[in-house]
């Protein structure tokens, strides 16, 4: 597992400006269009997990970025403060602009709770050193 995910993280890290922006137009495009715009579905009755989801990833790529190509060390607070920050600009604009939409403190908690997981994943597998294959011998 932390092979394929050191290998996902190798391919990957020079698009992580893309993958940012990408995650980032997707996000706000399906949390600012206007109620009346979207079709009916049962789905919407689980948007709190869609929130934690997309927010996983936003905040995984938020990560690479910040760890490839910025060089900056990656904490799991600075990956749940960025989740934080742009989950609660959305929900101010859902609030604030006219597309029957409003502010939901229980989204702006399912954002935070997928960027911590997002995060912490991030750092626990690609940003600590110490992880990896157990050797079967001693180094001598």
């Amino acid at each position: 597992m932390i092979i394929l995910l050191n290998w996902i993280v190798r391919k990957t890290s020079p698009y992580a400006v893309v993958l940012v922006l990408f995650s980032t137009v997707l996000i706000l495009a399906g949390t600012l269009t206007p109620s009346t715009k979207l079709w009916e579905s049962r789905l919407w009755d689980y948007d709190k997990i869609g929130h934690a989801g997309l927010f996983f990833g936003w905040t995984w790529n938020v990560c690479l970025m910040l760890e490839v190509t910025l060089r900056q060390k990656v904490t799991i607070a600075k990956g749940v403060m960025a989740a934080i920050l742009f989950g609660g600009i959305i929900e101010v604009l859902q609030a604030a602009l006219p597309i029957n939409r409003g502010a939901d403190l229980i989204d702006w908690g399912a954002d935070a709770f997928g960027g911590l997981a997002g995060a912490w994943l991030f750092v626990f597998f690609i940003v600590r050193k110490d992880v990896g294959p157990v050797k079967s011998t001693p180094d001598i």
